[in-house]
């Protein structure tokens, strides 16, 4: 009696099971079905694809030496064609840029300038955590209103849904050039019931709280590092000059990350901003001359723009944005610093401290270059703009004391300059 009564309760709760199974699949599986049938007129390959004025390219991971992986390359290339083919104008690479060292854009950027692409044609967008991020950000922060979306097909239908229900006109192009490892690309399809599922509530029940938006921004396109650093080299020979505009670049891109901006664009205005004062050497003509080379070589107006507002009083432009009050503030205070760091019979800035500015600060013949009265009220309005006024003169030393000690290397302030003069024979 007792064993036919176990036996039962087995089958029953065997049957439990597999219908608890079933309710739990076609729950899950439902979405992702509805989906695929809805999209599937929606996927092309990249030598059929429709045009649009952007491709947007989802982030997809990176390796452990911060490139991308195959998935990721994939998706690069896809663009890269979509591009050449004239059927992208412009390719806005989004992905995940919430830690220092992992940056998935700027990997992206990295891999499509080695294929060849022009800098012109390529947006970054650091915040395109999860595809609804990178679909909400595209229409509401870069203004995309069509675009063809670059994943690979197992993703496509999702990247679809998400775009076109936030009000996107999108069409996908898939990018699986390559043979992928079987197990894991398995698991990449298995993975889209759950993610799909979630997107539906996502997008109908409760949308997600937590995307970065902000302020609009326009599709800035920005020169390279590498790009920033020939133009340097190209017009400064002096190596003072090269070392301030360094120390600047080094500051910006400290306070782009406390900030929630581009690190990348911020890093750019720094490193290039007085590119010309070397050929411009007075305020009649830099930066305004230099603006000109500037856009010759296709940089963007925005970029041009901020230059153009670190000298308000010569070019008319004011300072309106974050960026600009950053950079006229990291531009007064980088030069006392790096005269204390210069004046320590080390030449190290890992020396340096705050205090040891702060006294220099006090004598008005040291680093007379070095405009006090500019430097403070530089500070006082980036700290308005930014940090709610909370933000004091010495603080700020500190943050870009912080940020060139980083780049000690760099600015050739690692002790190297005093090891020269001993080998010299100077004191």
């Amino acid at each position: 009696m007792l064993k036919q009564r176990l036996r039962r309760f087995i089958v029953v709760g065997r049957r439990l099971i597999v219908i608890t199974g079933a309710i739990i699949g076609i729950i899950f599986g439902l979405p992702r079905l509805y989906t695929n049938l809805r999209y599937q007129g929606s996927i092309h390959w990249e030598q059929v694809a429709p045009t649009a004025p952007v491709a947007i390219v989802f982030g997809a991971g990176l390796l452990r030496d911060g490139s991308p992986t195959l998935i990721l390359r994939d998706r690069v290339e896809t663009a890269a064609q979509l591009y050449w083919t004239g059927k992208a104008k412009t390719i806005l690479l989004s992905g995940d840029n919430r830690f220092v060292n992992y940056n998935e854009p700027k990997a992206m950027r990295d891999y499509a300038l080695s294929l060849g692409l022009p800098e012109s044609a390529l947006v970054l967008d650091y915040a395109g955590r999860r595809t609804y991020d990178t679909c909400l950000r595209a229409k509401e922060i870069f203004g995309v209103s069509k675009a063809l979306l670059v994943t690979q097909h197992y993703h496509l239908d999702r990247a679809l849904l998400t775009c076109d229900t936030l009000g996107l006109d999108v069409q996908g192009v898939a990018a699986d050039r390559s043979p992928y490892p079987r197990r894991p690309f398995v698991l990449w399809w298995l993975r889209e019931i759950p993610a799909t599922t979630q997107a539906f509530w996502d997008l109908y029940v409760s949308p997600p709280t937590d995307v970065v938006l902000g302020k609009k921004e326009k599709m800035v396109t920005m020169p390279s590092r590498d790009f920033g650093w020939q133009l340097v080299t190209e017009h400064v020979k002096d190596v003072g000059l090269r070392r301030h505009m360094l120390a600047v670049e080094a500051a910006m891109r400290w306070y782009a990350r406390p900030l929630g901006q581009d690190e990348e664009l911020w890093g750019c205005v720094g490193l290039i901003h007085d590119f010309d004062w070397e050929i411009h050497p007075d305020l009649d003509r830099h930066p305004i001359e230099g603006s000109k080379i500037l856009r010759a070589r296709g940089v963007d107006e925005e970029i041009i723009r901020t230059i153009l507002s670190h000298y308000t009083e010569g070019t008319g432009i004011e300072r309106e944005k974050p960026i600009d009050f950053a950079l006229l503030a990291c531009d007064e205070i980088t030069g006392l610093i790096i005269a204390t760091a210069l004046v320590r019979p080390s030449k190290n800035i890992a020396d340096v401290e705050v205090s040891s500015v702060k006294k220099k600060w006090k004598t008005p013949a040291f680093a007379a270059g070095v405009h006090r009265d500019q430097a403070e009220a530089a500070t006082a309005d980036f700290s308005r703009a930014c940090f709610d006024g909370k933000l004091d003169l010495w603080t700020h030393a500190g943050h870009v004391l912080t940020a060139m000690q980083g780049v000690a290397a760099e600015l050739d302030l690692d002790g190297r300059l005093a090891t020269a003069q001993t080998d010299n024979g100077q004191p």
